[in-house]
Formats: C-alpha cells, structure tokens, sequence
C-alpha cells in the first residue's frame, strides 16, 4: 500500500525522501516474498502425517469355570483320606471344630488312623449333620438326620460280612465280630470298658479304629481278638 501511494505521488521518479521511503517499502515487499516462496516450498514439501492404525481390540477369552466336584462322605472314612480327595476342606474340618486331627501337622499320622465318625464323637460333635455341612447341605429337621444316619448304614452294611470261621482283620467291624464271635467281648471290656458298648457307633467301628480311639496298639487288640477266636474254634 506504501508503494503504490508513494508511486502515486511520483516518488519514483524524483529523489528526497519520497524515493527514499519508496525505496524502503520496496525492500519490505521484495523481503515479503522471499519469505512467502520459503513457506511455500515448506509447505510443499511436508509430507503427509501417516495414521496410525488402531491396534485390534483383543476379543475377551471368557474365564473357564472350575468344575463342581461333588463330595460324598461316610462316617468311616479316615479324615486324611478326606482332605487327600477333597483338600478345601482340611479348613472346614478345623472351623467344625477337627482341628486336633485335621491340622497339618495331624492330618497324616493321626488323621490316617481316625475315621470321621471317631473324630466326631471324640469333639462331642453330631455326625451327620458334620457330614452334610461339609457336603455343602444342610439338614433341616430331624427327619432328614434319620434318613442321612440309614443312608450311612446302608453304605456300612454293604461291606462284606464276617463270618464264622475267619480271623479277624484290623477292617472287621466290632458290631459283626462280636456277632459272630459274643466271646471277644471281654477284650474291648478290658481295655475300653463296659461303656464302650453303650455307644451306638460302635457297631459301625473297624478294630483300628476303635484302638487309635484309645490310644492303644491295634495290632495288640487283634492278637488278643483272634487269639479269643482260635479258642472259640477249638471248644
């Protein structure tokens, strides 16, 4: 705008100071250009931005689910056979009240020896509903204690039966021994007392089991057992 004003009054073509006003736009405008030739080039020569490609969403794996394991328990099984099968409940046993047998430091000597019936009724405990608790159910009423109790029993009684003849093994059952053989009674009176035989689980107990009860060699009440046997035998 300088220039043409300037031009416009003839300051190119006289001299003074309207040349020489004229002369600075013009090196103003010449500067001007230059720098709109080198944004140009730039601009030019920019290369484009490339986009970058959003990487794929992974698609979620939905988690697998661990699958149910049903627990089924009988009151003869040892408490290490238990926490072998089904190790979430070595804690169960301990919150019901097991802990002397259930505790890690038991759980593979003593707990080898007692069933869980024995366990139960050592902590002064009801059996069957333990055994539904720790199968994750619950027992209502009193019918349904009886029909878990005759269930046990059932499962009991299917085990072979002793029979006149055999040698007792340290698995037979106090209540077919003293069946078969009324003459062992005085070796579980001996060392258990009259009162063993007041308990209505005895029946259901292995000859191991009832010696680990009482802390006493099994080995040594099967001696005793069968040696009441052999004479049984020879009478």
């Amino acid at each position: 705008v300088g220039m043409v004003l300037l031009y416009g009054v003839g300051a190119f073509w006289t001299t003074g100071p309207l040349r020489s006003f004229f002369g600075l736009f013009s090196a103003i405008v010449g500067v001007a250009i230059i720098l709109f030739v080198i944004n140009m080039y730039s601009v030019l020569r920019e290369e484009p931005e490339e986009k970058e490609t959003p990487a794929p969403v992974p698609t979620p794996v939905p988690e697998a689910k661990e699958p149910v394991v049903e627990i089924k328990l009988s009151p003869q099984m040892k408490i290490a056979e238990i926490v072998e099968k089904w190790p979430h409940l070595q804690e169960a046993l301990i919150q019901e009240g097991l802990g002397n047998v259930a505790n890690p430091a038991a759980v593979n000597t003593v707990g080898k020896m007692i069933s869980l019936e024995m366990a139960a009724k050592k902590a002064d405990i009801e059996l069957f509903p333990l055994i539904a608790s720790l199968e994750g159910k619950k027992l209502l009423n009193a019918d349904e204690v009886e029909k878990a109790q005759a269930e046990a029993e059932a499962a009991v009684s299917g085990n072979p039966k002793f029979k006149h003849g055999e040698m007792a093994q340290l698995t037979t059952l106090i209540g077919d021994l003293l069946e078969v053989y009324p003459e062992t009674k005085p070796v579980f009176e001996t060392h258990y007392g009259a009162a063993c035989f007041t308990c209505p689980g005895h029946k259901t107990e292995t000859v191991e089991q009832t010696a680990a009860m009482h802390n006493l060699p099994s080995e040594m009440i099967l001696g005793e057992i069968n040696e009441k046997i052999e004479a049984a035998l020879k009478s």
